[in-house]
């Protein structure tokens, strides 16, 4: 054995090793029933691994279909162990107008779309927390209701003519409950 072939042969499972680290994979299964996501994804024909680890951006959380394309890394290139690093469904990708803007979507159609300047909302029903409606109606209205002006001058509001009626001091309530007693 030449020292070229010893070398392959000495390679060749650091090659399998390295080759076995990133691959490409469709989504058959999502699953959460603890902390972590996991996904049953099928790599090549006949290759099916569960219990794949789905790691997710902090503060966002998805739940893809099935079908979805999976990269999933397979730590020192074991095929048991694998994270999924990202997860995607190129079918129902919206298309972004500029460089910058972000957007956050579903299947279904509904997005939150933020440009420059400006954040836009499609769904049919929009909810918000508790009390945020309330504060954005009126902090509207508010608004509105400050800034808004008459083209039409308004009457000087005039001052109302009081009337007086004396009102029974306690000396007198006393003698008035006096007379009537008697009656």
């Amino acid at each position: 054995m030449t020292i070229l072939q010893q070398l392959v042969r000495f390679i060749q499972p650091l090659r399998r090793q390295i080759a076995s680290l990133v691959a490409k994979a469709v989504l058959e299964e999502y699953r959460h029933d603890g902390k972590m996501p996991l996904l049953r994804i099928q790599l090549g024909a006949n290759e099916v691994r569960d219990n794949v680890e789905m790691v997710q951006p902090y503060g966002f959380a998805s739940r893809p279909e099935p079908g979805a394309e999976v990269v999933p890394v397979f730590l020192n290139g074991n095929r048991d162990h694998g994270v999924a690093i990202v997860v995607d469904s190129s079918g129902d990708r919206i298309k972004l107008n500029a460089n910058g803007d972000v957007a956050i979507f579903r299947s279904t159609g509904e997005q939150v779309y933020l440009s420059a300047g400006k954040v836009v909302v499609k769904a049919d029903n929009i909810e918000l927390g508790e009390g945020t409606l309330k504060k954005l109606m009126t902090e509207t209205a508010m608004s509105v209701y400050n800034s808004h002006t008459h083209s039409v001058p308004l009457p000087s509001p005039t001052t109302p003519t009081l009337t007086t009626t004396p009102v029974p001091v306690m000396s007198d309530l006393t003698s008035l409950t006096s007379k009537t007693k008697g009656v």
